[in-house]
């Protein structure tokens, strides 16, 4: 186990199970991460900017494939997104991406709890194409 690896387990100790998931899990997480993709861009095409970051539950989905492939879940608590993220064994283009997931988590949150129409077609557009990126990167490298 890698140094990195060894430090992450401790930080996010009380948000994660070990050994609890594997690959079968992991593929239903891609497929999930896969019809979520499907949601938000029909909702993107339909001209629902908000619904359409629905990806975000994609890209969720699919790192979440990714740490199921190592014997990792995480628990549904404070931090736990901040540790799916953080996961070092994630590929370069998930971390390359972190600060940009912030921002799309908490527009997210405040399209689904606070306002209408705050996101406009381009950045959700953006979104989309980030998320079918992610989600193509777990399929391969579950493959």
């Amino acid at each position: 186990m890698s140094s990195e690896l060894g430090a992450w387990k401790v930080k996010y100790a009380d948000v994660l199970q070990e050994g609890r998931v594997g690959p079968r899990d992991a593929q239903d997480k891609v497929k999930l991460a896969e019809r979520n993709l499907v949601r938000a861009q029909r909702n993107l095409e339909a001209g629902d900017s908000d619904e359409a970051l629905a990806a975000e539950n994609a890209i969720v989905n699919a790192a979440d494939a990714l740490l199921a492939r190592a014997g990792y879940r995480l628990r549904g608590k404070t931090g736990s997104h901040r540790a799916r993220f953080e996961f070092p064994d994630l590929p370069r283009e998930f971390r390359d991406l972190r600060s940009r997931l912030d921002r799309i988590r908490s527009l997210r949150a405040t399209v689904t709890y606070d306002a209408v129409d705050v996101v406009d077609a381009s950045e959700a557009t953006d979104v989309v194409r980030i998320a079918e990126n992610l989600v193509a990167i777990a399929r391969k490298t579950l493959a």
